[in-house]
């Protein structure tokens, strides 16, 4: 695997406009479009983790809305595997949930994450 060069410069920022926004829905749109299976496999998750929260919380509010308020901290997180397969579907023609450029590590595991913020909440 060929090793990436080093750069010392940070990016220029980007301006971000009033319709920005729209522009980002697009290319998400676009990333699932083309490549479906990772963002929906994510999104049932998510889902699946916000059901199972509510269920189990729905007697206890002030706990549940601690928890959707940690859970708008660690989402970011959650992300970075789509954000890796969006990278790598402009790298190489199809990515899917397997396919990686480099080896995985823990922020970039979705389902690392889950597994994590699972184990946290059912000690606790």
């Amino acid at each position: 695997m060929p090793q990436r060069p080093i750069t010392t410069q940070a990016p220029a920022p980007v301006p971000v406009g009033l319709h920005s926004p729209w522009r980002w829905l697009a290319l998400g749109w676009a990333d699932l479009r083309s490549n479906p299976l990772p963002g929906l496999i994510h999104g049932f998750m998510l889902t699946a983790f916000g059901g199972i929260l509510l269920w189990a919380l729905s007697d206890w509010f002030w706990v549940l809305a601690g928890a959707f308020s940690g859970f708008l901290i660690v989402a970011p997180v959650l992300a970075t595997g789509l954000y890796q397969v969006s990278r790598g579907a402009s790298v190489i023609p199809r990515a899917s949930v397997t396919s990686r450029d480099e080896p995985p590590t823990p922020p970039q595991s979705t389902t690392a994450s889950l597994l994590a913020i699972f184990a946290s909440c059912s000690v606790a």
